[in-house]
């Protein structure tokens, strides 16, 4: 038969939609009648479930609705006048499978997710009952009006209902004709996850298809199977029998069982083939046929006892299964006559019991699949694997040291960065390169960004200790390089290698923050460990002017020595957690078997390096030229800048067709990129960080500069983040572990920071003095500080534990490209603002130093305060700056789109870690 997507698919009462490679979704769009459905309709929704099962390109199919109702059962008013002719002439409506939409009797082959978005009554209740997973919006209502019309629900929910929920829950529901919400069926065991109101139940539902298109498809159907005829006919022992004759061998023949093996052994990314497994096996399944007349027989010949059960067993040898069964119900019609007045026996009351307590046991308590809550997930790459190992195994004291040690790591890299970020201005005019300061941040932060993908990668693969080990010596390399450069050139390498490294070591340090605390405490976790800024915010800076100018190289590369002592603890004590998860037996390694050269070319497309290359390679070649074309000779004509700009863009295209098309392990998860609260928060970070660089590399030089303090006082300003920040961070943080949710905070943010930064247009003067810009600062550390937090919290509670490294990869990316672009900005801006505007302010006098001027602050600060020279510079200076704080302003009013992306996400509800967490 030919594909699905090959038809026409234009139907008047709903759409047919294909979210994913494998998946269908069929949306009821009748709002006008609260998505109910006339013959017709069903017929053609039956038809596409029908082509489901024959097209070997989709797995999994989902159903849904729009507006108000999800589906509020058959048309009763198309349908009326045909159901009055029948009634009339005494002809019995047939209810033969598979029923309305072609669900309530369906049995099929692979499965269906029911997305209730809302009204559920009736017919629509039927269909639902018989999809093999149910996602309910915590808004929806379901009910069974049948008996409110002289109806009866027929078509096979009330046996259903009725092995799910219990004999007298059921009969609550139907001779009541009463509405429950989901949250009521989903303890009853119907519903199998809520989702919060708000949310699209249709995109969770596709996440859920997702999953289980992650599986194999065989392992889909055949799985599907057995657990539908234990349902079905009510026999563990039956099924499993039917399971492991019929079913399994043939799973067992089909190249997936080999593939899944095969790529476990490997250590690879299984690629799984379509599933070529017919819909029914061949002849029909007798040991279930046996269990089942064996319990049609209990029900209607009570008193036979343990001999019946021999009897019916050489009986059922010698009889054909059909016969069999014919003669059981026609005994059963006769016997069920004689004994309409006889009361419920206790063995009836124990089968329903029984039946719920199955049920109950089956659905679990949140209807979700978490593994055992004991052990590591097998299905969990290695590095992930071994942290939740380590988790489950350590103590309560360990979980407090390495918290304790990674808040000495940031109080260390905190004292680090604010001396660096103080020193970096001066060492570049010690380099007469004062005006290029932004090339420095725009190719760091661009090899930083290409950088956490496969970062992520390492951690997730080789483990979270060997991940923070590499980036550690990458910083500390770094640092010595830093310390030993003769030019210009080695500075800005060996700063590259330091941020790279220092970025490194804090997204690594996140990740483990992530993997040793719950969601809904998460925001307090990461406040606790940036606090130390706050302790940094005025040491650094002073400490930077005392050892200007003549022990810089000291003031750097003494935290060569500094760092490797902090970071060590925290590296063995996760490796000595390690050890004992393995003595615990938590934790089992398995060699790969793969050579060396194998494990280099498994490793080389696990950590994507093609694409790890075109990414940094293009973005770097495509924004340099935007800081250089100010000094070529030609400008924006000369041949190597637009060389550079045609060459880089076509790389970034290039980049973008090779993780589409042709990249194994792609650099960025692309169904990451389908969550629109991770597609939200992802733009948030980044025009955060555009709107932030726009004018932050200049920043000191101007306080320095226009408002006559020094270096010291100059870092005081810019470190007001880092003390008003971190006081809010433990405010935001308790916020969101009492209230459960995060996304009322950007509400605060996002106008508070586009004020602050407003503000700062009107400041960037030498005429106010630097009290207003500090309020401004304070006004931004405010949002700033509920940026940091929310991000993290947001995209992490979009996620399982498999992809903590990989989203806040993702979101560390975006910021870090965010950053270059915003520096890009910036540089652009002050290239062709600052230096004509000193020719244009500068007296007679001064013109002749004006380059010496433009590139050295050391220079611009000889100038006497209140001399026409300095005050020209001033000049200058205000008229860059105050077109970089407006293009940031600007950038930031985006801010208020995306946080209307973000889902409001109960992180109370979300949970993604194992054993003893914070």
């Amino acid at each position: 038969m030919s594909s699905l997507r090959s038809q026409p698919l234009n139907f008047r009462n709903f759409t047919v939609t294909f979210p994913g490679e494998h998946i269908v979704l069929v949306t009821l769009t009748n709002t006008r009648k609260l998505n109910c459905i006339d013959k017709a309709t069903s017929k053609e929704i039956a038809a596409i479930w029908d082509q489901l099962d024959q097209d070997e390109t989709l797995w999994v199919g989902i159903i849904t609705g729009t507006g108000r109702a999800f589906c509020t059962g058959a048309d009763l008013h198309a349908i009326s006048t045909e159901w009055n002719k029948m009634n009339q002439t005494r002809v019995v409506n047939s209810m033969a499978p598979p029923g309305l939409a072609g669900l309530p009797r369906r049995s099929g082959k692979k499965p269906i997710i029911a997305a209730v978005n809302g009204l559920c009554m009736g017919g629509g209740f039927e269909m639902v009952a018989n999809c093999d997973v149910v996602l309910a919006s915590t808004a929806a209502k379901f009910s069974l009006p049948e008996g409110k019309r002289g109806i009866v629900p027929v078509a096979g929910c009330l046996p259903r209902l009725t092995r799910t929920m219990g004999l007298q829950r059921t009969m609550d529901l139907v001779l009541t004709g009463r509405e429950v919400d989901a949250k009521t069926l989903h303890s009853w065991g119907v519903v199998s996850r809520l989702v919060e109101e708000g949310q699209d139940v249709g995109v969770e539902a596709v996440k859920v298809a997702h999953e289980m298109c992650s599986n194999s498809p065989d392992a889909l159907v055949v799985g599907r199977i057995g657990v539908r005829m234990s349902w079905e006919d009510g026999s563990v022992e039956g099924a499993v029998t039917a399971l492991e004759n019929e079913w399994y061998p043939r799973l067992m023949a089909g190249q997936n069982f080999q593939e899944g093996i095969q790529a476990f052994v490997e250590k690879r990314p299984t690629k799984w083939v379509d599933s070529k497994l017919n819909p029914q096996p061949k002849g029909p399944h007798q040991p279930i046929a046996i269990w089942s007349s064996w319990q049609l027989a209990s029900t209607c010949i009570p008193p036979l006892g343990a001999v019946r059960s021999r009897v019916l067993l050489q009986f059922h040898n010698t009889m054909s299964v059909p016969v069999l069964s014919k003669i059981l119900v026609a005994f059963r019609e006769s016997s069920s006559k004689a004994s309409e007045t006889q009361a419920v026996t206790p063995g009836d009351e124990k089968k329903d019991l029984a039946a719920a307590d199955v049920a109950a046991v089956n659905n679990g308590s949140d209807g979700s699949q978490q593994g055992d809550p004991d052990r590591p997930d097998e299905n969990l790459q290695e590095g992930v694997k071994a942290v939740e190992a380590v988790t489950l195994s350590w103590s309560k004291k360990t979980l407090a040291l390495v918290f304790f040690n990674i808040w000495m790591l940031y109080l260390c890299n905190a004292f680090m960065s604010s001396i660096v970020y103080s020193l970096v201005p001066y060492v570049a005019s010690f380099y007469e390169s004062h005006s290029e300061l932004n090339i420095i941040y725009i190719v760091s932060d661009v090899m930083t960004a290409s950088v956490f993908i496969p970062l992520s990668k390492i951690l997730d693969v080789w483990g979270r200790p060997q991940g923070f080990l590499f980036m550690a010596t990458l910083m500390t390399l770094g640092i010595v390089l830093m310390a030993a450069c003769t030019n210009y050139a080695m500075f800005c390498a060996a700063y590259v290698f330091h941020n790279v490294g220092f970025m490194g070591v804090t997204f690594c340090i996140d990740v483990i923050t992530a993997d040793a605390s719950k969601v809904k405490n998460r925001g307090l976790a990461y406040a606790f460990t940036s606090s130390p800024y706050m302790i940094t915010a005025f040491a650094g800076s002073k400490a930077a002017e005392g050892w200007w100018p003549d022990n810089w190289r000291w003031g750097i590369g003494m935290f060569a020595i500094l760092f490797p002592v902090v970071a060590a603890p925290l590296f063995f004590i996760l490796l000595a957690a390690l050890r004992r998860a393995k003595e615990q037996g938590f934790l089992v390694k398995e060699k790969s078997g793969r050579t060396m050269l194998q494990s280099l070319c498994h490793y080389f497309v696990q950590f994507d390096a093609p694409g790890v290359f075109l990414f940094s390679a293009g973005l770097i070649v495509f924004l340099l030229p935007f800081n250089l074309a100010y000094k070529a000779e030609k400008g924006w004509e000369s041949g190597h800048i637009i060389a550079m700009l045609v060459v880089g863009f076509f790389t970034l295209v290039g980049f973008g067709l090779y993780e589409a098309f042709v990249a194994p392990v792609p650099m960025l998860n692309l169904k990451m990129l389908s969550n629109r609260t991770i597609i939200g928060t992802c733009l948030m970070n980044a025009t955060y960080q555009v709107s932030y660089y726009c004018w932050a590399n200049y920043f000191t030089s101007f306080l320095q500069v226009v408002n006559n303090v020094t270096m010291a006082e100059a870092g005081y300003i810019s470190n007001t983040f880092g003390v008003v920040s971190g006081f809010l961070l433990f405010v935001v943080g308790y916020s969101i572990h009492k209230t459960g949710y995060f996304k009322w905070l950007l509400y605060i943010a996002v106008p508070i920071y586009i004020l602050g930064q407003g503000l700062m247009i009107y400041f960037r003067s030498a005429s106010f003095a630097a009290g207003y810009l500090i309020m401004c600062q304070v006004f931004t550390s405010i949002g700033g500080a509920i940026f940091i937090i929310v991000q993290q919290v947001a995209v992490l509670a979009a996620v399982d534990h498999q992809r903590v490294a990989a989203v806040l990869g993702l979101l560390f990316v975006i910021g870090s490209t965010g950053g270059a672009i915003g520096s890009t900005v910036s540089g652009a801006i002050w290239s062709n603002t600052f230096s004509p505007a000193l020719a244009r302010y500068l007296p007679e006098d001064a013109l002749e130093n004006l380059e010496t001027i433009a590139y050295d602050i050391e220079t611009q600060l000889s100038y006497e305060v209140g001399s026409e020279a300095r005050i020209a510079i001033q000049e200058a200076y205000s008229y860059a700056q105050t077109r970089m704080v407006a293009a940031g302003t600007g950038i930031m009013a985006l801010c208020i789109v995306w946080t209307l992306m973000i889902r409001n996400i109960n992180v109370a509800k979300v949970n993604n870690t194992k054993g003893t967490v914070f």
